[in-house]
């Protein structure tokens, strides 16, 4: 059995509306995030809201990688043509990994302007994924 064979599609389907509704949940975050200044924590929320909406996507191909950078990797492999989509979340990916891992960053080295760059690609990519992810089920035949 391959891997694409691994979850029936409505399992796959099931799976991928889970994480999308994860990721519009985060969505949402992100504005009381912003509103509250708590700027390192929007760019965490930032990077799990495009984390979540990818794997909505991969999903969708059987795939369900458990890493982030299996994530990364399977988005970059699926979605090559979408430059953009890539772009934000490995700039999005980046800055997560510096907030949550490196000790010399504190509130003071992400700007409000720089969080409110961060919120809207994460916006950005939701969109993006949004519309990529209804053609996709739509492919399914919508439940």
């Amino acid at each position: 059995m391959s891997e694409e064979d691994r979850f029936s599609p409505e399992e796959k389907l099931k799976l991928s509306e889970l994480h999308y509704e994860k990721a519009k949940e985060i969505l949402k975050e992100l504005e009381v995030l912003s509103r509250e200044r708590l700027f390192l924590t929007l760019a965490n929320r930032a990077y799990y809201l495009v984390f979540n909406a990818s794997k909505s996507l991969l999903i969708l191909y059987g795939k369900d990688p458990v890493s982030h950078k299996g994530v990364r990797q399977l988005l970059h492999l699926h979605f090559s043509n979408e430059r953009e989509l890539l772009s934000i979340f490995d700039e999005l990916m980046e800055y997560r990994q510096k907030v949550d891992y490196d000790v010399f960053v504190s509130h003071k080295d992400i700007s409000e302007s720089k969080a409110q760059e961060l919120a809207q690609k994460a916006k950005r990519f939701f969109q993006i994924t949004s519309e990529l992810r209804a053609r996709l089920v739509k492919a399914f035949g919508d439940p």
